[in-house]
């Protein structure tokens, strides 16, 4: 397995006579709280998105949860809002999931300053250790990210 040096993840995106750095962090549950985002199903989400992201031109930088959540760092352009990027992470995934699979309907969303980029890629790539150590709710979890200190610059 290829090392991801965080330093080498580009945040700053150009389109036609525009360069952005728009980065979100987003959050999607399962409907009900249901425990179903195994290894394997987060995995064909991923490879799923890769149509989503080509045909928004978004970028997820990184996409990881636990069972019953998914976090998602994302650039997203700005000609497309959040809820076009939300509506089609949440409908793609359910339709290829298929007829029993099901999101909750809102989300959450956090614009993410460079400064915070750093703290967020690596709560949402450890969210498997975090959540084994301490099983927050999602609620207290979002609280617990909200007040992360961030570095200075």
């Amino acid at each position: 397995m290829k090392i991801l040096s965080i330093s080498k993840i580009k945040t700053t995106y150009s389109g036609a006579q525009t360069i952005y750095q728009n980065l979100f962090h987003m959050v999607f549950s399962t409907k009900y709280r249901r425990r179903v985002l195994s290894p394997l199903v987060k995995l064909k989400i991923r490879s799923w998105m890769r149509h989503q992201e080509e045909l928004l031109g978004m970028k997820i930088i990184i996409m990881n949860g636990y069972l019953d959540h998914l976090h998602i760092l994302v650039s997203i352009p700005p000609k497309v809002s959040i809820s076009e990027v939300a509506h089609g992470i949440k409908g793609y995934s359910s339709r290829m999931l298929g007829k029993n699979f099901y999101w909750q309907r809102g989300y959450y969303v956090k614009a993410i300053s460079r400064m915070e980029f750093i703290d967020s890629f690596f709560y949402i790539r450890n969210q498997y250790f975090h959540h084994k150590v301490d099983e927050h709710s999602l609620e207290n979890e979002i609280e617990l990210f909200d007040n992360i200190d961030t570095r200075a610059a």
